[in-house]
Order: structure tokens, then C-alpha cells, then sequence
């Protein structure tokens, strides 16, 4: 089963995000072979994924299957952050397991949600002898991270050649390969034809006829050698979303701003699912109602330091040796603390911006990308640009982002160069220590002790 919008074929980003999250579009369910799904998520849009097994007993099964059997067809209406694909499944699932996994939902129910709720009830049966909901969960990898795992299994040189054979009709093969031995030119062969499988799932039904050749050449190089035990090593497994942190975030610590000094600061995120956990996004984000709040002067006046109303960005990165043409993007929406104005009252500047670029992962580690932003702000300079270039870690524990660029925000014609960085250091599930400094036409800092729930 599965449940999705209908969106029309060649949707732009802008339209596709506008009308998810204000509702423009109708949704239905679908039942489909179990493997067409895993060609579209895994496969075609790149996208890891979890497969959950449920404990259901066979009346359990029979019901559902005549509830799907009555939602098949209908219409829906679609919203990205409630009604969305996780909350219509949950609400497939709640009928069965009579257990509230949609009760007490925030204004937003994102897929994590779901996770975290199974999780919860889990522990609830657990703690009182009862079976489980969940039985196991089993990580499925995308296409792009096994092709980029079965990369970094091979050696140096090897490498070396793979990146020749990528794109390179007028190569001479049997040159490349022969001061390889056979074991070696079988590892060569066997990723570039994964990487040339790979391509021709992203060209779509009419791949380039120079894909086609190359892969043709490099398959009946492959046949002249003998058959491979064990040719492509497992990837390991990713934790499940579950040993994420929860998605709301509460933060106090201090701040700094350049026109208010240093203050106390409070900090709430309706829903942030980002660099935060276990398991992370990968430098992607999904950022709502990110709200700080500070203590100024002698007179304690509480001001509205920013809200981010939303904030995305998705990062289609490429390992550094695989070409491929996605485009990462990001996009924000918010209101921020510009300046005193008379008698000190403050000053805001709305703002709405999107980007795009390229991003490219480093090991399993780091990613660096380059992205242009166009904003629209509601005081001077009224349009503004911001090519930036950025550097992402994660070891768990410890993650660091840091970005550096130019901005035209005093003159249309004049660019200046901004930068800032953030660093989290995890302490638990449950809490962290955060640090951001900001330099830009307003400079920024603050640090805080991080909850999550």
C-alpha cells in the first residue's frame, strides 16, 4: 500500500513546495507490487529506507485489508506537514493495533512522528508483558549508497581507472585493465557496470545511446572473466529513524547580537529534523516555527530575536566519483531583528529566499556543497544574492556546518563577504550543547543547552 499525492509530471520545486504545504494538491492510496515501490523510493529518487515488520495477528491482517479495500480510489486532500502520507498510514495502522497513533498531533505530523509513537507504545507493552507491535526492523539502502559503497571498496588505482571509464566512450578498455590482475579487473568491472546500472535509471525510459554502448562494452569485458564469490560486500546498516532525537526542541543559553548586546536566550523549535541524532539527514534539513526569543538591558525588555517559519534544504549529493546531475536546493522563510528604530523599538526584516547548487559527499562523514540563494527581503536591498560555498562533518557525537560567501545586502551592486558556522556536541538522546556565530551585515553568536521531546 501506498499513499501519495498526485502530482502532475514536471511539477517545479517552488509550485510542489507551495502547494504540499498549503494544500493545493488531492492524494489516494495505491496498492502496488512491493518491488515497483522499491524502484521509485530506492532506486529512482535515491532514498534509504526502513522496512518495518508488524506483529499482527490474522484478524488484524483481515481488517485491514477490507478497510484498504474501502479507501482504494478515494480522494484526498494533501497537506506536507499533517495529512500527509505518514499520518494516513498511521491512521491505517491505529484501526487495527487499537493504539493512539494520531491522538494529541501538533498543528504537524511528519513522518518521525510515526516512528517515535510506535516506539512508544512498544515500551508501554513491553513494560506490562504484552506482545509488540513492531517485530523487526531491516535497513534498505538506495541505489546511490550501495553504488557509492561498492566504490569505496576498491583500491587506489582502481579507482583511478573507474573514473576513466565513467562517460569516456573513446577509452581503450583492454589498456586500462590489463596491468591489473584478474581478481582486480573483475572488482573494476563490476562497479562500473553498477555505476552505468545507475545511470540508466536516472536517464529515464530514453537513456543516451553512449550509455547504453559503454555499459554494452564493459558487459562483455565482464563475461571473458570467470564468476565472483561475494561480489558486492553489504552495506552497513543505518540505524532506524528511532534513534533519532524526538523533533521539538527547546534551547536556553545566551546570545549576542550586534545591536543588542549579550542577553539571555530562549530558544523553541516546533519541529526539527535536521543534523540533530543518531540518525542524521546528512546536512538535509526540515526546520518549523524555529523561534528565539532574548532578555535585553537593564529594563529586561523581551524581544523577538527571529522566526524561521520554514526552513528546507535537500542535498542530492554525489560521491565525488560518481557524475551525477541532481540538484541540491534549500529554502527559508522568516522574519529577523534588523535594527533599532525611534525610541529604540525594533526594526524586523521579512524574508523569503531559495537556492540551489551542487552537493558532493566525502566518505560517509562529510559533505561539501555550492549553492546560489535569491532573496526577496522587505527592507534594503530589497532583492539580494548569496553564492556560498559549505562544509558539512558528522561523527554523531560531534557535528560541524560552516559556510562562507558573498551577499549584496547594502547595494545592489556591492558584494561583501559573509560567513558563519555551527557546532553540536551530543550528550544524550535527550540533550546537547550548541554554538553559532554569524558575520554578515548583522553579527551574531549564541550558545545553548539543548532538549528534546
Amino acid at each position: 500500500m501506498n499513499y501519495g499525492a498526485l502530482v502532475p509530471e514536471d511539477e517545479s520545486t517552488l509550485r510542489y513546495i507551495y502547494k504540499g504545504i498549503f494544500g493545493g494538491y488531492k492524494a489516494s492510496f495505491s496498492d502496488k507490487y512491493y518491488y515497483t515501490q522499491d524502484l521509485v523510493y530506492s532506486r529512482l529518487e535515491s532514498r534509504d529506507m526502513w522496512e518495518y515488520e508488524l506483529n499482527l495477528t490474522a484478524a488484524q491482517r483481515q481488517l485491514l485489508i477490507y478497510h484498504v479495500w474501502e479507501v482504494l480510489g478515494q480522494k484526498f486532500d494533501y497537506f506536507f506537514l499533517n495529512e500527509n502520507c505518514a499520518y494516513q498510514l498511521s491512521g491505517l495502522l491505529e484501526l487495527v493495533i487499537d493504539e493512539p497513533l494520531l491522538d494529541d498531533s501538533y498543528a504537524w505530523y511528519l513522518p518521525v512522528e510515526a516512528f517515535h509513537r510506535l516506539q512508544n507504545i512498544d515500551a508501554q507493552r513491553a513494560a506490562v508483558g504484552k506482545n509488540l507491535v513492531v517485530g523487526k526492523i531491516r535497513f534498505l539502502p538506495s541505489s546511490q549508497r550501495k553504488l557509492n559503497y561498492q566504490i569505496s571498496q576498491l583500491l587506489g588505482l582502481e579507482k583511478v581507472v573507474l573514473t576513466e571509464l565513467m562517460g569516456n566512450s573513446d577509452v581503450d578498455l583492454a589498456a586500462l585493465l590489463q596491468p591489473f590482475d584478474q581478481e582486480a579487473k573483475s572488482r573494476i568491472l563490476d562497479a562500473s557496470l553498477a555505476y552505468y546500472n545507475y545511470r540508466l535509471l536516472k536517464e529515464g525510459l530514453e537513456p543516451l545511446e553512449e550509455t547504453k554502448a559503454l555499459k554494452q562494452a564493459l558487459l562483455l569485458a565482464r563475461f571473458k572473466l570467470p564468476a565472483r564469490q561475494n561480489t558486492v560486500a553489504k552495506v552497513p546498516d543505518l540505524p532506524s529513524p528511532v534513534s533519532s532525537n524526538k523533533p521539538m526542541t527547546l534551547g536556553l543559553g545566551l546570545g549576542y547580537h550586534s545591536i543588542e548586546g549579550v542577553y539571555p536566550r530562549l530558544r523553541w523549535v516546533g519541529y526539527n529534523q535536521n543534523t540533530t541524532g543518531k540518525n542524521t539527514l546528512e546536512g538535509d534539513e526540515l526546520v518549523l516555527l524555529d523561534t528565539a526569543i532574548g532578555v535585553a538591558g537593564n529594563q529586561h525588555d523581551v524581544f523577538l530575536e527571529n522566526i524561521d517559519f520554514i526552513r528546507l534544504r535537500k542535498l542530492n549529493k554525489s560521491d565525488m566519483a560518481v557524475r551525477d546531475s541532481a540538484w541540491s536546493w534549500e529554502m527559508r522563510t522568516a522574519i529577523e531583528l534588523n535594527k533599532k528604530g525611534v525610541r529604540d523599538a525594533a526594526v524586523y526584516d521579512g524574508l523569503f529566499s531559495f537556492g540551489i547548487g551542487k552537493a558532493w559527499g566525502i566518505g560517509d562523514k562529510m559533505t561539501i556543497y555550492a549553492m546560489t540563494d535569491m532573496a526577496i527581503h522587505s527592507r534594503d536591498s530589497f532583492i539580494r544574492l548569496r553564492p556560498h560555498v559549505a562544509y558539512y562533518a558528522d561523527t554523531e557525537a560531534l557535528k560541524l556546518l560552516w559556510r562562507i560567501g558573498v551577499e549584496n545586502f547594502n547595494e545592489p551592486q556591492r558584494f561583501e563577504m559573509i560567513w558563519d558556522g555551527e557546532l553540536e556536541y551530543q550528550l544524550s538522546k535527550q540533550t546537547a550543547l550548541f554554538f553559532k556565530y554569524e558575520e554578515g551585515k548583522i553579527r551574531k553568536a549564541s550558545t545553548e543547552l539543548r532538549w528534546f521531546w
